[in-house]
């Protein structure tokens, strides 16, 4: 259950950037918003999202029990996805017992993915196919959720209604 919800939290997140991306190539000049399906907005998020490289960097706080912190890490997140392969860093930044640790995932297209978890000052361990269902930094989050391209799925559907307002100065 908390894999999911984690996986949902980061896939609206996514798909919010990918919304925010997508409105800002509409020319202020387009006054009717556009309909669009599901699968099409989708597929417009994906090629966006793909040839493409980004940059995060974000507060990971884990919970367990409920209500009780039980890590907090800073990471740094780069992805470069294309028609080929997709590879994604995920690096703590913080804290400094834990800093430089990272996990490198690669998914070539049409072929599983692989990775390695880096522990400095120089331990390596290679990702077996079954260790990419393991939690990324002890989260609700799978190695395969990270690499993956949900707007690729084949069945989008768009569900409930946000209306967003911005005002120019």
């Amino acid at each position: 259950m908390r894999a999911l919800l984690c996986a949902m939290i980061l896939r609206a997140a996514a798909v919010t950037l990918g919304l925010a991306l997508l409105g800002s190539t509409v020319s202020a000049a387009d006054t009717e918003p556009e309909t669009i399906s599901a699968k099409d907005l989708a597929a417009r998020l994906s090629a966006i999202w793909q040839d493409g490289a980004s940059y995060v960097r974000l507060l990971l706080n884990v919970k367990q029990p409920p209500d009780t912190t039980k890590i907090a890490l800073q990471i740094q997140i780069e992805e470069r996805r294309t028609k080929e392969a997709t590879d994604v860093i995920y690096q703590v930044l913080w804290p400094n017992e834990r800093k430089g640790e990272a996990v490198l995932l690669r998914a070539p297209a049409n072929r599983p993915p692989t990775g390695a978890h880096f522990m400095p000052p120089d331990k390596l361990r290679p990702l077996s196919s079954s260790q990419m269902n393991e939690f990324l930094f002890g989260s609700g989050l799978s190695h395969e959720d990270v690499i993956e391209n949900f707007y690729a799925w084949e069945h989008q559907a768009i569900i409930g209604t946000s209306l967003s307002v911005a005002s120019v100065a």
